[in-house]
């Protein structure tokens, strides 16, 4: 199976392909694209649909088994939580710090060992995708101020510590998931096979 830091490199080649980087990107458009990832996550929870499906259109039953989604595009709350991960991803190998990914990696799995000895419930989707929401946001306003910081040393902590959030994002899907009994790196599997076969940027405009 692959490491993350090899999923970065594949999902951002597979995004310079649709063209998603032929132009600059704003980090601010990289925040709110993963913002709606996240709330499209609630929103499939709100309409108690299962974690990953396809729906079948003839008798508007969900379909669960992978082995039978076809070509069709995946859907669910974990996909959902997939996507802004993806994007994480993405914009962590465009930035060159997906070497910062082993160390999550290897924290994702000391915490699964941890799950699978614990009887703890994972929190209420609803908080978790507000927490989630709250390290974007994070994020985003470290970078955004990065230019009103005058010495060097500071601006290279904020990066920093925005690039420590952005592979916290991962970390925390990935072990939200894991308690639900679902694995992250499969669901993204799925879905990146998907999106190398979607029209340039996905049909969207940005």
């Amino acid at each position: 199976m692959k490491t993350m830091r090899e999923w970065a490199k594949e999902i951002h080649e597979n995004a310079v392909a649709h063209g998603w980087w032929e132009e600059d990107r704003t980090i601010s458009e990289i925040c709110a694209l993963i913002h709606s990832e996240l709330s499209e996550a609630l929103e499939e929870a709100r309409a108690a649909r299962p974690m990953m499906y396809v729906m079948d259109e003839y008798n508007g039953e969900y379909i669960q088994n992978p082995k039978y989604f076809g070509a069709k595009k995946p859907e669910g709350i974990a996909v959902e939580l997939a996507d802004a991960v993806i994007r994480m991803l993405d914009w962590m190998a465009h930035c060159g710090e997906e070497g910062r990914l082993d160390t999550v990696e290897e924290q994702g799995e000391r915490l699964a060992a941890g799950y699978a000895r614990s009887e703890t419930e994972p929190e209420e989707l609803p908080e978790f995708i507000a927490c989630l929401h709250d390290v974007v946001s994070m994020i985003h306003q470290q970078l955004m101020d990065i230019d009103r910081v005058r010495w060097s040393r500071r601006k290279k902590k904020r990066q920093t510590e925005a690039m420590a959030a952005a592979g916290s994002v991962v970390f925390l899907v990935n072990g939200w998931l894991r308690m639900k009994g679902v694995q992250l790196k499969e669901v993204m599997e799925i879905k990146h096979r998907y999106n190398k076969t979607r029209p340039y940027k996905h049909g969207k405009a940005f």
